[in-house]
């Protein structure tokens, strides 16, 4: 994968998110209040926590949980009891969170994107909180987001993290989507946590996207001392109890964003995490019916309908690097098993959804080209009220969006797409193929197709999402 981030490409990025940081410093109080709060929190005798919850006195996190009860972050249950050591579930720390931080709540569905759904959300006593969540908290690779399902520590403390820089007005916006400022981590930090097994085995397999999506937020959250973990492990995929939650709030609030420094830009949409469902063929079908169903009953309006499907493929799987590499075939099965694919397998798990959907989609092959690579690559064209539109699934994955504008793309130059057989020169990674000419793949009682647009045979080229999501400062951000 080419170094297409140049000195001269950053210092443009620089100069694009210079001019779209219109409300630094409207939030500039926010962090003060917040840590009085919590201080103002410790002056109730704590001896009266007993009757918050009967469950808290004595534990090891007791003044956290008393802190955010009282600032109406955290609540009880009927019983009277807190619970701190069970798991919190997503909707209840999606709901934490942004009790604790309102003006977050509301940026993060203005600025988002993506506006992916999902079947098991409309129903949720948490929807509110929930929907302003969705482009930021990734769901899950059967097209669910399992509300009542725990919350992992990284998820969890990603969110936390990204409402604070949102709720202080440290964001910016350039053509890859909206972001936060976030401090630059010690180099020596950042090599810790491209070295651990355990970090590793989170990521993408590719160092470069890795590092921006992955090891830098993780970097962070260590070097600050908010995460801390347990002895030689962090436990990233671990559930987080409700008592942790609690702590990982009030340490997260009290950090004190500098107002000088190194930073860099940190996507508000999800690139850290996917969460992969290992379904059988069985199970598959009845996941994408339940899914095509769904978007088909919530959305009449076919554009709509293509479009929230798009974001929920886009925000939900990463690109498959390994796969690449290793030239397999993917079927929808296992793009959504792994939670990743290549440009083949996401464009067609994108056109079989969509036509349990009730939509007309096809997967389009040919070339294609970003500033990254140009060579081989799939598509998705879709017939939407008697009109043709076009969308790229897989670079949408880059946190850009590619649905319905190829052709505003294409003008600017920087990319194209052209149907039909590869032509041309060959980029160094031309000897890897990004799919084959030729594509089946059998899910249930029914036999899918991608169309050939390759009979010569002549070899496939990869084409790498375009991945570039990082912009550094070096002054008042």
């Amino acid at each position: 994968m080419s170094h297409w981030w140049s000195q001269s490409t950053l210092s443009s990025h620089r100069l694009r998110c210079k001019k779209s940081l219109g409300f630094w410093g409207k939030k500039a109080t926010l962090a003060f209040l917040i840590v009085t709060a919590l201080i103002s929190s410790f002056l109730p005798s704590l001896a009266r926590a007993q009757t918050l919850f009967s469950d808290i006195e004595g534990h090891w996190a007791e003044h956290d949980i008393v802190q955010m009860a009282r600032m109406g972050v955290v609540n009880g249950y009927e019983d009277g009891t807190f619970r701190p050591d069970s798991p919190v579930s997503r909707e209840e720390a999606i709901k934490m969170v942004f009790s604790l931080y309102p003006e977050a709540k509301k940026l993060a569905k203005e600025l988002s994107v993506f506006q992916p759904d999902y079947p098991d959300v409309r129903n949720t006593w948490a929807r509110d909180f929930l929907e302003c969540a969705l482009g930021i908290v990734p769901g899950y690779t059967d097209f669910t987001f399992r509300p009542k399902e725990p919350m992992s520590r990284l998820d969890a403390v990603i969110l936390i993290l990204k409402a604070k820089f949102l709720a202080e007005g440290k964001t910016g916006s350039f053509e890859y989507g909206p972001f936060v400022w976030l401090p630059q981590p010690d180099k020596q930090w950042v090599e810790k946590v491209r070295t651990s097994p355990e970090a590793r085995a989170i990521g993408s397999g590719d160092d470069q996207v890795d590092e921006v999506n992955l090891y830098i937020p993780m970097a962070f959250l260590m070097q600050s001392n908010i995460i801390r973990g347990y002895g030689t492990t962090l436990g990233w995929q671990d559930p987080v109890t409700r008592a942790q939650m609690c702590i990982l709030l009030r340490r997260i609030a009290e950090y004190q964003i500098p107002a000088y420094g190194s930073f860099v830009s940190f996507c508000l949409h999800d690139g850290t995490t996917v969460h992969p469902v290992n379904l059988d063929k069985e199970e598959a079908e009845k996941a994408l019916e339940r899914a095509g169903t769904y978007y088909r009953t919530a959305y009449p309006d076919e554009y709509q309908r293509a479009r929230v499907i798009y974001d929920s493929v886009a925000l939900n799987f990463q690109y498959d690097y390994a796969s690449l590499k290793n030239m397999r075939d993917q079927t929808p099965i296992q793009v959504m098993a792994r939670g990743a694919g290549v440009c083949q397998g996401i464009a067609d798990l994108y056109t079989l959804l969509a036509q349990k959907a009730g939509l007309k989609a096809e997967t389009v092959t040919g070339w294609a080209k970003n500033p990254t690579i140009s060579g081989g690559h799939a598509w998705v064209r879709l017939t939407l009220s008697n009109r043709t539109v076009y969308c790229d699934p897989t670079w949408g994955m880059s946190g850009q969006i590619f649905f319905d504008n190829l052709e505003d793309y294409r003008s600017k130059g920087a990319y194209d797409w052209k149907e039909g057989p590869v032509t041309g020169g060959k980029p160094p990674e031309s000897k890897i193929p990004c799919f084959r000419a030729s594509f089946n793949f059998n899910l249930g009682h029914e036999t899918f197709r991608s169309p050939v647009s390759n009979p010569s045979g002549s070899p496939r080229l990869p084409l790498l999402p375009a991945l570039m999501k990082r912009v550094s400062r070096q002054e008042d951000p």
